[in-house]
C-alpha cells in the first residue's frame, strides 16, 4: 500500500514536529537595513526582535553544510518554521529545553529551506 503525502498530512506532521521538537526559544534579529544609514554612514541596526520556537543544537552536522557555508565557522544549528531568515541575520538563544539560560548570540552563515518543515540555519557565535 502506498501513501502519498498531501498538504493536510504535511500540515499535521509539521504541527506534531513543532510540539515535540521545537522546545527552545530564540529571538530572530533580521539583518541590518543597508538602505538606511546612520549619521556615520553605517547601515542602521535592526531593533526588531521576533520570538520563535525552535530546536537549537551546539553540535551541528557538518556534512550537510559542506559547500553551503564555511564549515570552519559553523558552531551551531537552529531549526524553525518562520520567519524566512537571511544570511547575516542573528539569533539570540534564551531558553533551552524550556529552561532559562544565559543568552547567547549567533549569526546565520548558511540556510537550508526544508519547505513545509521550515528552515535549518548554520550559526557562528558573535558578540553584539
Amino acid at each position: 500500500m502506498t501513501f502519498l503525502v498531501n498538504s493536510r498530512l504535511s500540515a499535521e506532521l509539521m504541527r506534531r514536529t513543532k510540539g515535540y521538537v521545537f522546545n527552545d526559544l530564540a529571538y530572530y534579529i533580521p539583518e541590518a537595513d543597508t538602505t538606511t544609514l546612520d549619521e556615520y554612514g553605517q547601515p542602521t541596526a535592526s531593533t526588531e526582535r521576533i520570538s520563535i520556537s525552535c530546536s537549537f543544537t551546539d553540535k551541528p552536522k557538518m556534512e550537510i553544510w559542506r559547500g553551503e557555508a564555511d564549515i570552519q565557522e559553523v558552531e551551531a544549528e537552529i531549526r524553525f518554521v518562520s520567519p524566512a531568515p537571511t544570511k547575516g541575520g542573528k539569533f539570540i538563544i534564551s531558553k533551552r529545553f524550556g529552561e532559562d539560560i544565559t543568552e547567547k548570540t549567533f549569526e546565520i552563515v548558511g540556510i537550508q529551506d526544508r519547505g513545509s518543515f521550515g528552515f535549518v540555519c548554520a550559526l557562528k557565535a558573535v558578540t553584539i
